[in-house]
């Protein structure tokens, strides 16, 4: 892959406010009754999930209850909505070993190079040994070639028989939700479920979860009101199964993920701004993607999958996006650091005890935000 961006937001807050790049006391108590175990979409329609509308002042936010249908009605014409069109891959499989009563858990994680090579998460991964031989699924078996990053991946080398390899995985695989909805145990639904409506480029290992709410008839009505829709890819790494601040409070760079932008968004983008308009991303994935490509000087800005490490942390000044469309987040993620540092501090937890006290549902089958921060930038690109 080419350019891999590098630049971190700094933290804010006074001396002592803050570990590292990592604000102290960042995180929330999350009821577990409160993550959503099912989303909108099996009672309903996907739009119509909850929707929190925060502008942030200096120091406090202005909040309206609304719904996900409302959304077009917040928006304006010459706005610019992104977003996401990675498509989750249905990775994850649970093996048994003979003699044992438990089961392993395997999450094949994106290939960077085509063959019978893959890296993946596991659970519990103590369990695994180089040499290993086991069976994936049906027609796929796996040997333990080695581990990557640290000890934290298994490296993995699949031999299928009578069937395509990658035919074979998709097959046998399970949707990767994450392990705080029904501990991860997808059901058939999920694959639909799962899966933004516009995701047409596979390589994530989780959804989007923001562009889970978005419906064709909600898109038709966007536009209708003279809002503009753009795609960019951003392809889910494994970091969303991890709570990166909570391993690392020094925590510098996020996990590599790939992106691709193509030129002429990134002109509508342009004129979108110098006419006044807002750039509107649906989900930190979009941001992250977004803000990484504005970083690249004019000569790196490639068509092709570039890698960014991007950690946006309160400090961070936005260059592209002016309003953020996204989920409620899990204590301790890179993801809760991005909102604080997209909307304020103060205002983001505002927000979230406003959240915590009514009835809404968190995490990635739940509600919905849409977040104006106090400035809106309208800077040349």
């Amino acid at each position: 892959m080419s350019e891999v961006v590098q630049e971190v937001g700094a933290a804010s807050g006074a001396a002592g406010d803050s570990v590292g790049s990592i604000p102290k006391g960042f995180d929330y108590v999350l009821p577990k009754e409160r993550i959503a175990q099912w989303p909108a979409a099996a009672s309903g329609k996907r739009s119509s999930a909850k929707l929190l509308f925060a502008k942030a002042g200096s120091q406090i936010a202005t909040i309206e209850d609304l719904a996900v249908t409302q959304l077009p009605e917040l928006l304006q014409p010459r706005d610019l909505l992104i977003v996401n069109n990675s498509r989750v891959l249905a990775r994850r499989y649970f093996v048994r070993f003979p003699e044992e009563s438990n089961e392993r858990e395997i999450l094949l994680l994106p290939q960077e190079r085509p063959g019978a090579f893959f890296e993946a998460l596991a659970r519990p991964m103590g369990r695994f040994s180089i040499g290993d031989r086991f069976e994936l699924c049906k027609n796929v078996t796996a040997a333990v070639s080695g581990f990557a990053q640290g000890g934290t991946t298994l490296e993995l080398e699949l031999v299928s028989t009578d069937i395509d390899l990658p035919e074979a995985l998709d097959r046998g695989g399970v949707m990767p939700i994450p392990p705080y909805i029904r501990k991860g145990r997808s059901e058939d639904r999920d694959r639909e479920y799962y899966q933004t409506i516009y995701s047409t480029i596979p390589g994530s290992v989780a959804a989007p979860t923001a562009g889970l709410h978005f419906t064709p008839e909600l898109l038709r009505e966007v536009e209708a009101r003279g809002v503009g829709v753009g795609e960019i890819t951003l392809h889910v790494g494994s970091a969303s199964f991890r709570s990166a601040v909570k391993q690392d409070p020094n925590l510098a760079t996020a996990e590599v993920e790939y992106y691709q932008i193509q030129h002429s968004l990134w002109d509508r983008i342009r004129e979108c701004k110098a006419s006044g308009g807002r750039v509107v991303a649906v989900g930190t994935t979009s941001v992250r993607a977004l803000e990484s490509y504005a970083l690249l000087s004019e000569e790196k800005r490639s068509e092709g999958m570039l890698g960014t490490n991007l950690l946006i942390t309160p400090g961070y000044k936005f260059r592209v996006v002016d309003l953020l469309f996204t989920n409620f987040h899990q204590p301790g993620s890179t993801h809760l650091l991005l909102v604080s540092a997209f909307f304020g501090e103060p205002p983001i937890r505002q927000v979230y005890d406003h959240a915590l006290a009514g009835t809404y549902r968190f995490l990635s089958y739940g509600d919905a935000m849409l977040l104006m921060p106090a400035r809106q930038g309208h800077e040349s690109l």
